[in-house]
């Protein structure tokens, strides 16, 4: 068995021979991925609204089913970076683009409007210029973070990954992969998906960090 040499990157390793070759693992990962989830949202509804009391987030069950299910949405990050590097990263980039813009963009973006005019307005008695700038805002809001409804919050992710993945799929050939990964590996210690609290220690960390990297 023949060593890799620090060339060779990690999309090369999943280049399949035929471009019509079908990966099967990536539908296995898919179906894991998607039972995982199905499980965390199904688990949460019935702990949040299956009881007459509020469940507390320190239920050791509530604990448990994040633990194990919470992260599976990054499955699904890691598919589409696969099936990138694959297949889609022959297509030229604004064939790709496109694709994404027609088939999840525009979708998105007419139920987001949909959903957010259906609620805004239900709890509007009358309609005047502070309103619809209000409701300019709210829709904004709700298409730029996915809030227009609860399971729409992943859709402005994947769209950003989707437009970052020409670029970044360059730069793997290039020597920038390297500080990339280094940053890959390290963010997420300090930025998480579910938000920061930034406390004394955290605060101090980062300033510490700062003062190393201007002065080193």
């Amino acid at each position: 068995m023949s060593v890799l040499s620090a060339s060779d990157s990690a999309v090369e390793l999943h280049t399949p021979s035929s471009t019509s070759e079908r990966l099967a693992y990536i539908h296995y990962f898919r179906a894991v991925a998607i039972l995982q989830i199905l499980i965390l949202h199904a688990c949460r509804v019935f702990m949040m609204r299956g009881f007459d009391e509020q469940v507390p987030p320190s239920n050791p069950f509530l604990i448990l089913n994040d633990i194990l299910f919470h992260d599976a949405t990054m499955y699904l990050a890691l598919l589409s970076a696969i099936i990138f590097a694959t297949r889609l990263s022959r297509r030229p980039a604004l064939v790709f683009y496109k694709q994404r813009f027609w088939n999840v963009g525009v979708p998105y973006v007419a139920m987001s409007i949909f959903f957010s005019t259906l609620i805004f307005f239900r709890s509007q008695n009358l309609v005047g210029t502070d309103d619809l700038l209000a409701f300019a805002k709210t829709l904004s809001y709700n298409v730029l973070w996915g809030e227009a409804q609860n399971t729409y919050w992943y859709i402005p992710v994947i769209l950003m990954l989707w437009v970052l993945s020409p670029i970044l799929y360059r730069l793997l050939t290039t020597a920038a992969r390297y500080p990339m990964l280094i940053a890959a590996v390290v963010l997420p210690l300090f930025f998480s998906r579910t938000g920061t609290d930034v406390t004394t220690h955290v605060h101090l960390l980062r300033r510490h960090l700062r003062h190393w990297l201007v002065h080193r």
